[in-house]
């Protein structure tokens, strides 16, 4: 879904609350702060 840039993945991982991480989330993390970069994401009000 990251990869696809859906909007309700990209929400999940700027608002999201961590529950459980095997480590997975660690990588997935440093490509959503990428994408960030890349892309100029910031986030306005509410959505």
């Amino acid at each position: 879904m990251l990869k696809k840039r859906h909007p309700t993945a990209l929400d999940a991982l700027e608002e999201g609350i961590i529950l459980y991480d095997d480590g997975y989330l660690k990588r997935i993390e440093k490509a959503f702060r990428k994408l960030k970069r890349e892309l100029a994401l910031v986030k306005v009000g509410d959505y």
